[in-house]
């Protein structure tokens, strides 16, 4: 019997990028990498079950002073994500973050006829144009970044526990929810259709959505490419997680 994989996954977005990060391990090394990210947190003097989120820590000063971590300087949680992510390379993971720049903050998906990926006209009405906002564009890179995953193993050995969210995404005139947006997800990698099982998390979230969080959040800073010794930093995280990275195409 085939081991199950489970995919944590989580976005990052602001004006000039959007990313979906996935976060991968079997099920049964997820024990050993809670593990990891509890004694990285422990041993640079937090607690194992102070929440981490990155964009709060590095950047959001005014949620940082409700944070658990306040006390930590921009350094010593540097150093933290630095101790993270080394304690888990030595566990087997696949690491993916989807990503597509932004204009402004959101992307213009062209309209016109839709064609099949042979070139033939969809027997559906010609669509308007549709500009999706941060939000919704990470949505799109959620397949994106889950496509690697399909492809190898197969939609049936994946099970994909996404950050929970209650925001509304605009989709053509109306709204849906992020469990809509991700439950209407189907992959054609060459096997026929194929759809991904999706477990919305309820209560206390999984702490591997933690580490999903960083590898977007991290992603997104490398993307924006500032020469600033923060980025500069930011770029040596990246490159120690380094993750696949697939760019979404989307409205070509």
């Amino acid at each position: 019997m085939v081991e199950k994989i489970v995919v944590f996954g989580d976005e990052s977005f602001d004006e000039r990028a959007a990313c979906y990060a996935i976060f991968a391990v079997t099920e049964s090394d997820v024990v050993r990498a809670e593990e990891a990210l509890g004694d990285a947190k422990v041993l640079s003097g937090g607690h194992v079950g102070w929440a981490l989120h990155a964009k709060t820590e590095f950047f959001d000063e005014a949620r940082r002073r409700r944070s658990a971590w306040s006390d930590f300087s921009w350094n010593q949680i540097y150093d933290l994500y630095w101790s993270i992510f080394v304690r888990l390379l030595p566990i087997a993971s696949t690491r993916v973050v989807g990503f597509t720049p932004l204009v402004n903050g959101s992307l213009t998906i062209p309209g016109g006829k839709w064609t099949d990926r042979d070139g033939k006209l969809a027997p559906i009405a010609p669509q308007g144009d549709l500009t999706l906002d941060g939000a919704s564009v990470a949505m799109k890179c959620v397949q994106a970044a889950l496509a690697p995953l399909v492809e190898r193993h197969g939609s049936h050995c994946l099970t994909f526990r996404p950050d929970p969210t209650s925001t509304m995404l605009p989709w053509y005139g109306n709204r849906r929810s992020q469990k809509a947006a991700i439950d209407g997800m189907w992959f054609d990698v060459g096997r026929g259709a194929e759809r991904l099982e999706v477990e919305i998390v309820k209560g206390t979230k999984p702490p591997l959505l933690e580490v999903a969080d960083a590898l977007a959040f991290i992603a997104r800073k490398t993307a924006n490419r500032s020469h600033s010794n923060t980025g500069h930093r930011f770029d040596l995280l990246h490159a120690l997680t380094n993750p696949e990275m697939v760019r979404l195409a989307i409205g070509s």
